[in-house]
């Protein structure tokens, strides 16, 4: 984890590109039990990775802008 020192912490001190891939390993997983690729399931879980993609991009963009003792303390 970026923000902790190992042993327990929770979801509120995880940075965002770490819930990022929380969110898209759990999207993955899902993809993996649909029917298949025709599953309306799969089609949304698919457009939920892109928009992921999208939001990873735009999440360093923005980080690039917050001093590192903020994001720190805010686990950003």
């Amino acid at each position: 984890m970026k923000y902790t020192k190992g042993g327990t912490f929770t979801t509120q001190e995880m940075s965002m590109l770490e819930t990022l891939q929380e969110l898209e390993d759990v999207v993955h997983i899902a993809k993996t039990i649909c029917l298949g690729e025709n599953d309306a399931a799969y089609k949304n879980l698919d457009g939920a990775e892109l928009y992921i993609t999208h939001l990873r991009k735009k999440i360093k963009i923005a980080l690039e802008h917050v001093p590192e003792n903020i994001q720190e303390q805010e686990f950003l």
